[in-house]
């Protein structure tokens, strides 16, 4: 029981520090999303069983998989996939929808704090871009900031959706 408690407080400080590291460089260390991987997938063995291991590593899997194509379209870093799919381990299949829900909510939220940080003239360039979208026409957005734009760091979204989730609505 100590051991599932120190397992579940490692992967929130490995979460909250990948959403910090974020926010600060914009970059989540590989190193970090393997540890988020690990601690996940030990909390879902020491909590609930081989089987909910498995299940987040398949949670893993698939959130990967979602997350590839955005990735090749340059809509997403690298670093974002990574984390999102590790912190899906400590998820699981049956939670998965819930996750991948929360992130995009949380991830709207990370977006409208950025927009707003932004500078007007980047602000007023991010609303002809959504306007574009409206009409059929999708921009390639910019995953770096400059220009007065602030990018937005998802790996927050990630890192507060995988808490919500897995503490919230799992129980851990």
């Amino acid at each position: 029981m100590l051991v599932a408690g120190m397992t579940k407080g490692l992967l929130v400080v490995l979460l909250v520090t990948a959403a910090l590291w974020d926010i600060r460089r914009r970059r989540i260390p590989n190193a970090l999303s393997a540890a988020v991987f690990l601690a996940g997938l030990v909390g879902a063995v020491l909590s609930a069983g081989w089987l909910s291991a498995l299940s987040g590593l398949a949670a893993s899997v698939l959130t990967v998989a979602i997350f590839w194509i955005p990735w090749r379209k340059g809509m997403v870093g690298g670093g974002d996939v990574k984390l999102a799919g590790a912190a899906a381990a400590c998820v699981g299949l049956s939670l998965l929808h819930e996750y991948l829900l929360a992130i995009a909510l949380a991830g709207a939220l990370v977006a409208l704090v950025c927009f707003l940080l932004s500078k007007r003239s980047a602000r007023q360039e991010m609303v002809t871009n959504l306007k574009m979208v409206t009409v059929g026409v999708l921009p390639r957005p910019p995953l770096r900031g400059g220009g007065g734009r602030v990018s937005v760091p998802y790996g927050v979204a990630c890192a507060a959706a995988a808490l919500l989730i897995a503490f919230v609505r799992k129980g851990w």
